[in-house]
């Protein structure tokens, strides 16, 4: 098995200035190029994505350099082609979830100003589990029998959608829904929906 190109214990120091990074980048998106709420277009979206883009592929081409300079020219192509693997895979896997931002936003009648904030927590709070999630897996998978576990679960619901029938999803019948409606105002559709877009112009207009 090769070593780690870059041990924690010797590179403890970049993870923490990264994820600094990161929320310094993300603070100044939300904070100074989206301060005022408003629609995105087609054509600011296209911009923000060829911006992230970009940092992405600088990123790489930092990480190609180093490697190189450290490990070798075999071992910098090898992780600059895993990154930009990495990235175009979570890139694509990403697309489908646009298609339920549409659906909740729909749903719930979310303003189109307010949705790039809505969605600005969403994607940090996902950081933030997914960050949660990783390291626990890297925990438990040192286990052979998490594995096999984790495994059978896939199995058993991969064939429970197999055999299961198709019915349409219904947003009123979630837990999770039901809980918050006990707790906070949630409108869906209809007279509903126009009270809520009243009610987010009040208070964030």
């Amino acid at each position: 098995m090769n070593a780690p190109l870059f041990p924690f214990a010797e590179y403890w120091w970049f993870y923490p200035a990264f994820s600094a990074f990161v929320a310094l980048l993300l603070a100044i998106d939300l904070g100074i190029f989206h301060r005022t709420s408003h629609a995105v277009g087609f054509r600011e979206a296209l911009i923000w994505t060829a911006l992230w883009g970009g940092l992405a592929l600088l990123f790489c081409l930092g990480l190609f350099w180093y490697v190189g300079s450290m490990f070798g020219p075999a071992a910098s192509k090898q992780s600059a082609i895993e990154f930009l693997t990495g990235y175009i895979v979570e890139w694509s896997l990403s697309l489908d979830n646009m298609f339920v931002f549409v659906l909740i936003f729909g749903y719930f009648g979310v303003p189109d100003r307010f949705q790039h904030r809505i969605l600005f927590y969403g994607i940090l709070g996902a950081l933030v589990f997914r960050t949660i999630f990783i390291a626990l897996g890297s925990i438990l998978l040192q286990y052979a029998w998490m594995v096999i576990a984790f495994g059978l679960f896939l199995c058993l619901t991969g064939a429970k959608m197999l055999v299961t029938p198709e019915r349409p999803v219904s947003l009123d019948q979630s837990p999770i829904l039901r809980f918050l409606r006990k707790c906070i105002p949630i409108a869906s559709s209809g007279e509903e929906a126009e009270v809520a877009k009243r009610l987010w112009n009040a208070a964030f207009a």
